[in-house]
């Protein structure tokens, strides 16, 4: 395959903004002249994946991404690395200026310049000196300067940003190798055709704590080739990458947070090698993957995991989840399991209380929401009632096994609230099987406008009382709330509000005929289902504003 003067193969090319690599020179069957083949790095771009009439002249990392342009098209025009940083954050004129003689001057932060009419430049182009941190996000770079002159321009840049360029891994080195303050490094969406780094004492990357990688479809084994050159990494970003599993790989072992979104993983198995690689791993986000399954290996455990995003991914099971729970995750707190298939066609309150259910307590936050402790409660004895109805449907304690090992929780829970009883196939199939059943069916209104509200008995008439203020923008000590009981609720002997013992629940009054509980005390910490345990249908709830003497 012939070269061009111009091109080799390899090469990063800039057409109408738009990146690409060459990836073939020479002729195509059927045409005249060379052509250049190029694989796009934005995919919709390209027509084929490097072949014309059925033949085969190269191959893409992404499919259909590639297209034939002849090599008289002239691509984008090219710049430096200072030459970008000074026309940005500069004066916008580049790096040279000329004097009357017409010699060009380079000009660096640390110059001294005495001729008249360089004074304003000197103090903008000093400022480069004060830069700590460079956006140079697609900027056509393609060369650098000498170490040098970096230094002496730019010496005190802490965070870096060069992604989308069309830089070699050789010109990043120099940059590096430049820049001592230097620990956040962006190279999102270069190609590197070569990864070799001539041998240094010290490392040109040993400071970089922060690395983004993402979109460079680096493979697992260009990683391993990469990653040991950065050995104070922390954060990683791989996002973007084709990834369909991560064997065991050199990861420094610092890194303690580890973004995997985005790629093709579709079993948490497929990265387990991180529990061994990565032992103090405390972040790991694997959202927008193709995830399917949650089991890992036996032993598996990750004992620094705090943070887990498993969001957008292809989870159909609640069982799934059993995999996430100790000794596997000890410390899991913070997960997000969102946007997922295991919900589809369920409430969303019986949805969410499951979730809360079936995993660890020790996670506090599920998809970006706390968890209130009475919250957690609730919806644990709702779900050992749901896993005792699965049994008595079943048929009964023969079949407990079976039904259990679908239950990671069952034993813990039962320790925690007692074993619940098993309802014969009958009783089973009469009770309710959603949350909904279990909460209070209420509906707010005010001055015309009517909230439904689903509302847990086991909340206090005061709690109750601070929702309502927020759901009305109104200010708690002035909420007043009656709530209606529907005749057809209430026991024809105890009209009056009166419980057995002849103790009044609140004040009694009538609507059209019809009994209202009107609760008055504002610290009544009292739970709203035993205040109105006469209700079993649906209420409403008139709510008004009073006047209280404090």
């Amino acid at each position: 395959m012939a070269e061009t003067p111009n091109f080799r193969l390899g090469q990063r090319l800039s057409y109408s903004r738009a990146l690409c690599t060459v990836r073939y020179i020479g002729p195509i069957d059927g045409t005249s002249g060379t052509w250049l083949g190029v694989e796009w790095d934005d995919p919709l771009r390209g027509k084929h994946s490097g072949s014309y009439n059925e033949k085969s002249y190269f191959t893409t990392q992404v499919p259909n991404a590639a297209s034939f342009i002849r090599p008289t098209r002239k691509p984008d025009p090219t710049t430096t690395f200072l030459e970008a940083l000074r026309k940005k954050y500069g004066d916008g004129k580049g790096d040279e200026l000329v004097w009357e003689g017409g010699r060009p001057i380079a000009l660096t932060a640390t110059k001294v310049f005495e001729e008249v009419g360089f004074e304003k430049i000197a103090k903008r182009w000093a400022m480069l000196g004060e830069l700590k941190a460079v956006l140079l996000d697609g900027w056509k770079i393609e060369g650098v300067e000498s170490i040098e002159e970096i230094k002496e321009t730019c010496p005190n840049i802490e965070e870096l940003d060069l992604s989308r360029n069309l830089l070699p891994l050789s010109a990043i080195t120099t940059i590096c190798l430049a820049l001592p303050s230097l620990h956040y490094l962006r190279l999102n969406g270069l190609r590197f055709d070569s990864l070799n780094i001539p041998p240094y004492t010290t490392s040109p990357f040993h400071k970089i704590t922060h690395l983004e990688l993402s979109s460079t479809l680096l493979t697992p084994a260009e990683l391993s080739t990469l990653l040991p050159h950065f050995p104070s990494l922390q954060i990683l970003s791989l996002t973007h990458n084709l990834l369909t599993t991560l064997p065991p790989l050199p990861f420094p072992p610092t890194i303690t947070a580890l973004d995997l979104s985005s790629n093709l993983l579709t079993t948490l198995s497929s990265i387990s090698t991180l529990s061994t690689t990565l032992p103090n791993l405390s972040y790991l986000s694997l959202s927008h993957n193709l995830l399917t399954s949650l089991s890992l290996p036996a032993n598996t455990t990750f004992p620094h995991l705090r943070r887990l995003d498993i969001s957008y991914n292809r989870i159909s099971s609640f069982q799934e989840l059993d995999h996430l729970l100790p000794p596997t995750f000890p410390i899991l707190a913070n997960l997000r399991i969102g946007h997922n298939t295991l919900t589809d066609g369920m409430k969303k309150e019986d949805a969410w209380a499951t979730m809360v259910a079936r995993v660890a307590r020790n996670v506090t936050v599920l998809n970006l929401s706390k968890i209130e402790t009475r919250e957690r409660e609730d919806a644990e004895v709702w779900y050992l009632g749901r896993i005792a109805r699965e049994i008595g449907e079943a048929g009964g304690e023969d079949v407990i096994r079976s039904v259990v090992r679908k239950h990671g929780r069952w034993v813990e829970l039962c320790q925690l609230h007692g074993t619940p009883v098993i309802p014969t196939p009958e009783e089973a199939a009469k009770e309710g099987n959603t949350l909904r059943a279990h909460f209070l069916k209420l509906d707010f209104v005010r001055d015309g406008r009517t909230l439904e509200k689903m509302v847990p008995p086991s909340i206090p008439v005061s709690m109750l009382r601070r929702l309502v203020a927020r759901w009305f923008s109104m200010e708690v000590l002035r909420v007043g709330m009656k709530c209606e009981l529907r005749q057809h609720d209430m026991d024809d002997d105890d009209e009056d509000g009166e419980d057995g013992d002849g103790e009044v629940k609140g004040a009694v009054t009538g609507r059209d005929g019809e009994g209202v509980v009107v609760l008055e005390s504002v610290d009544d910490t009292r739970e709203i289902g035993v205040v109105l345990e006469e209700l079993k249908g649906r209420g409403r709830v008139w709510v008004e504003e009073i006047q209280r003497c404090l």
